[in-house]
Formats: C-alpha cells, sequence, structure tokens
C-alpha cells in the first residue's frame, strides 16, 4: 500500500485509503478515482471491494518483479502479449 500511495502523491493526487464497508457510503460519493488492491486480501476488505458496483481494469504496460514472478506472468499470461525484461 505504501507504494500505491507514494505513486499516487507523486503525480499530485490527493489520497485517502478506506478498509471498512462501513466507510464506502460516505466515502464514495466525494472520490474521482477508486485503487483496489488485490494483493492484500482480508475477509473485511474483500466484503468492501464487493460492494463496488463497477470495476475497471487497466493492464500494465510495464510490468517491474524477480525472476520467479517474471516467469510466474509469462506461463500465465494469454493471447500474444511480450513481456520484456529489464535488469
Amino acid at each position: 500500500m505504501d507504494i500505491m500511495s507514494n505513486t499516487l502523491l507523486a503525480a499530485g493526487s490527493s489520497l485517502a485509503m478506506a478498509h471498512s464497508i462501513l466507510e464506502i457510503p460516505n466515502f464514495t460519493p466525494n472520490t474521482q478515482a477508486v485503487v483496489i488492491n488485490v494483493g492484500t486480501l482480508t475477509h473485511d476488505w474483500l466484503s468492501a471491494m464487493k460492494v463496488a458496483p463497477v470495476w475497471l481494469i487497466s493492464w500494465p504496460t510495464i510490468v517491474r518483479g524477480n525472476g520467479s514472478e517474471i516467469i510466474a506472468l509469462s506461463m500465465a499470461s494469454l493471447g500474444s502479449t511480450k513481456i520484456r525484461v529489464w535488469s
């Protein structure tokens, strides 16, 4: 979460992080964008994520990871997507 928040701050965003389903009715009317972090799922967070009416998935153009992560991505990819590895 710290990488995402630092990236958004560096881009000039104003951000807040909400995790509870109870926060959603008051929080989301004031937002222009929502980032869903599926890498840190817990039961409570999953419940809150399911309340979201629409998910827009933006596919990355660059992926950073260690060797094992890149291999896992390349084996899981479908179609003719090319993966370029920088060291």
